[in-house]
This record gives structure tokens, C-alpha cells and sequence, in this order.
């Protein structure tokens, strides 16, 4: 791997502790990816391709609106509403969709750790164990943010990530648009198109600025819809995606569409969801 940012700095302890086993063996933590990029990046479709994974893969989702995912209804467990509402101690009908999988699906709660929360909660209650959770990021999230908060939890509030551990951030990015917005100089509060969160309508940072963070503070990069580029743009972007995270592994996908290996846990130890910054 080449040589990490300046001005950076890895923490090697874990992100969380295991608890033990019975046995005495640690328990194994369910690594969280998070997916942060732009509204319109591509990242829904790489929602849905994951999710209808068929590769075996028990994946927990945690995402802005079930509904946007689309999820085709002859994929959705026969559970009934009630009956998995009961279990997860919410009346809300469509806040989370189970697939024969065994993928789920649930929509962000007022805080993204409840929602981790209530997906291990329905881990436990089927007695299937995730494979891997992926929390989606509104379209201006700040990911040092998030990964900071998910740190903070740990020591503030350890039981809503009990058994979880953030693993890897990925960022999805329209290579189509991404040299035009990187000339840009207008503020999120005036982009709506790009995605909004309780604070966007005051933020006054600049948008490639925020689209510089989600590119810096990544452990893989994805590069999507290269069909509408040409060779040398699709250099361009690469090249300038590199000067900004030498560290990344960098993938170039259609559609979303993207072998899982490449993103769900694919940090190495020492990621940026383990990273200190200076």
C-alpha cells in the first residue's frame, strides 16, 4: 500500500471491545461499513445490490428511507409486520423489511446507533448472527463526524453498539460530475440536489470541500457510472482522487454494481475507522 496523508496517524487498538465468550473465547464483532457520497452518487443501487446478495452474505441495513431502496416484494419475507415489529418493540409498519436471505433493511432512527441497536436486537431474536451491517450516510454527511461519534459511543454509550465494530468507509462517487463540482464554489445549503440532513438549510461550507472529506476520509473509493465517461475524464478523476487519498483502494463500477470483497469490511486493520487525526 503507498504512503498515508500527511498529518494523520493510526490508532491501533480495536474500535470496540468483545465481550467474551462463555468459553472464554472473544466474541467475534460484526464489522459496520459505512457509505457516505453525494445524493445521486449511486448509492441506493449499491443498497439494493447488496442487499440482494446471492452470495450468502446475512447483511443488515441501516438506511435514510426503506422505502427508496425499492426493495421488489417478491424478495420480502413472509414474517408478518406484527410479528417483527413485536420483536423489535416499534409500531412502525414499513421501518423494517426483512428478505428470504435473511438480509433486513430498517430505516435511520433519530440517532444511527439506535438503529444499530435494533438491528443486533433482531439478530438476536431469529438466532442468526449478521454477517456484516452497512449504515448509509445522508448525502452531506460529514464521515470523520460519524466515525467520531460511533468512537464517542463506545465509551458513552456501549450497549448500542454491543457486538459492532466500524470497520470501513466507503465513499460513492458520480465520476461523471465529479470535475465540474470540483470547480464549483457555491455552499450545501444551496445544493438540496446533492442530499439533506436536520442541519444542511445552515451550512454554509462549500461543496467540494465536504465532497474533498467523504473523498479523503475513505478507506475504498467507487467511482460509479463510468459508462458516461470517456478514458481521459475517467483519468482525470482518478488521478485527482489519488492526490487527495493516496491510501485508497480506488474501484471504478457501473450501476453499483461491484464485487461485495471490495466493500463490505475491506479496510485493512489499520483504516481510517480506526485513524486519529492530528
Amino acid at each position: 500500500m503507498e504512503d498515508q496523508p500527511p498529518c494523520k496517524k493510526r490508532r491501533q487498538e480495536d474500535a470496540a471491545v468483545a465481550a467474551p465468550k462463555p468459553d472464554g473465547e472473544p466474541e467475534k464483532l460484526v464489522p459496520v461499513t459505512l457509505l457516505s457520497g453525494f445524493l445521486g452518487a449511486g448509492k441506493t443501487t449499491l443498497l439494493q445490490h447488496i442487499l440482494t446478495n446471492k452470495a450468502g452474505l446475512k447483511v443488515g441495513l441501516v438506511v435514510n428511507d426503506v422505502a427508496e431502496v425499492n426493495i421488489d416484494r417478491s424478495l420480502v419475507s413472509t414474517r408478518s409486520g406484527a410479528e417483527r415489529n413485536a420483536s423489535l418493540g416499534t409500531n412502525a409498519a414499513e421501518d423494517t423489511v426483512e428478505l428470504q436471505n435473511g438480509c433486513a433493511c430498517c430505516s435511520v432512527a433519530e440517532e444511527f446507533l439506535q438503529s444499530i441497536e435494533k438491528l443486533m436486537t433482531l439478530s438476536a431474536e431469529r438466532g442468526v448472527p449478521w454477517d456484516h451491517i452497512v449504515v448509509e450516510a445522508s448525502g452531506v454527511a460529514e464521515p470523520r463526524e460519524i466515525r467520531d461519534n460511533f468512537r464517542n459511543a463506545l465509551v458513552t454509550q456501549p450497549e448500542l453498539l454491543a457486538g459492532t465494530k466500524l470497520h470501513t468507509l466507503v465513499t460513492v462517487v458520480d465520476v461523471s460530475t465529479f470535475l465540474d463540482e470540483f470547480e464549483k464554489r457555491n455552499k450545501v445549503n444551496q445544493r438540496t440536489d446533492l442530499g439533506t440532513d436536520d442541519f444542511s438549510d445552515q451550512n454554509n461550507r462549500q461543496v467540494v470541500d465536504l465532497m474533498c472529506e467523504q473523498i479523503e476520509c475513505c478507506d475504498v473509493l467507487l467511482m460509479n457510472k463510468t459508462d458516461l465517461v470517456d478514458e481521459k475524464h475517467l483519468e482525470l478523476s482518478k488521478e485527482t482522487m489519488r492526490t487527495l487519498n493516496p491510501s485508497a483502494a480506488i474501484h471504478v463500477c457501473e450501476r453499483g454494481r461491484i464485487a461485495l470483497e471490495h466493500v463490505l469490511a475491506a479496510a485493512p486493520e489499520n483504516g481510517v475507522a480506526t485513524m486519529d487525526e492530528d
